[in-house]
């Protein structure tokens, strides 16, 4: 079986012949999962519908997008060694409160988007140009509730070929005031061509 037909077998709740390594981590739903029985487990509490989705796959990973959800899974050969699941996922679980002091100085105050080429080397510059413009119009959007905010976006996984592909991003946000909240989320961006496809987590894992 293909990596794809593993992860749509799993997310229906079924083990899949030998396609997910036993330290295998997965992050969903504001929670962390580790080892092939968690992970089954979460799967058979949450089912994900993965059977119509669309596939993007590169030698290091693959991504599968379906009806308000994605499916994101690192590979080594065939078998899946990390995933994520980004959008409608059930019920999140809320991260420990984190206290930022708020320095103008830091980087840590400023928004932007990261990407760095030496972390995807095998997707081309004009698909990672796509991808850091995309991360761009998320910070935008998640900037929306004024400038006191800052968004940070990192794409912390890329894939593709030609003008198709895929990417995770990572979103860290800094609320106002003198002691900054912060808050994580993820999106999973699909381009193919002119069109896009964004699926972001339902709400961002703000800290509280």
């Amino acid at each position: 079986m293909s990596a794809a037909d593993d992860l749509v077998t799993l997310f229906g709740g079924r083990r899949p012949a030998g396609g997910v390594l036993q330290n295998c981590r997965m992050e969903a739903g504001g929670g962390d999962f580790y080892g092939e029985e968690a992970i089954l487990e979460r799967c058979r509490a949450v089912p994900v519908e993965l059977v119509v989705a669309v596939p993007v796959s590169g030698p290091r990973g693959i991504a599968l997008f379906g009806d308000g959800v994605a499916v994101v899974a690192d590979l080594y050969g065939e078998r899946i060694g990390r995933i994520w699941v980004v959008g409608a996922t059930g019920p999140a679980e809320p991260e420990p409160a984190v206290a930022v002091p708020f320095d103008p100085d830091l980087a840590q105050a400023r928004g932007g988007v990261s990407v760095d080429a030496a972390d995807h080397p095998d997707v081309d510059e004009a698909l990672l140009d796509r991808l850091a413009s995309t991360g761009m119009r998320l910070v935008e959007e998640a900037s929306a509730d004024g400038p006191a905010y800052r968004v940070r976006a990192f794409l912390i996984r890329a894939w593709g070929e030609g003008s198709r592909g895929a990417g995770l991003f990572a979103l860290h946000r800094l609320g106002p005031g003198p002691v900054r909240t912060s808050g994580f989320g993820y999106a999973a961006v699909l381009v193919d061509g002119a069109e896009e496809h964004i699926v972001r987590d339902g709400a961002d894992r703000t800290t509280a």
